[in-house]
């Protein structure tokens, strides 16, 4: 077994970090839009 370089460490952390702000970006958007769908199926959208 050998031990990760910094240079490894901080970069595979960056890349989750990125995944991760892309997946809440994404997961707000497709929540948003199911709410704003839900609303219009049921005659709720304020104009």
């Amino acid at each position: 077994m050998s031990w990760p370089t910094r240079k490894e460490t901080i970069q595979t952390t960056a890349i989750v970090f990125a995944f991760a702000v892309v997946m809440a970006i994404f997961l707000f958007a497709v929540d948003t839009s199911l709410a704003w769908l839900v609303k219009l199926a049921t005659g709720r959208v304020e104009s």
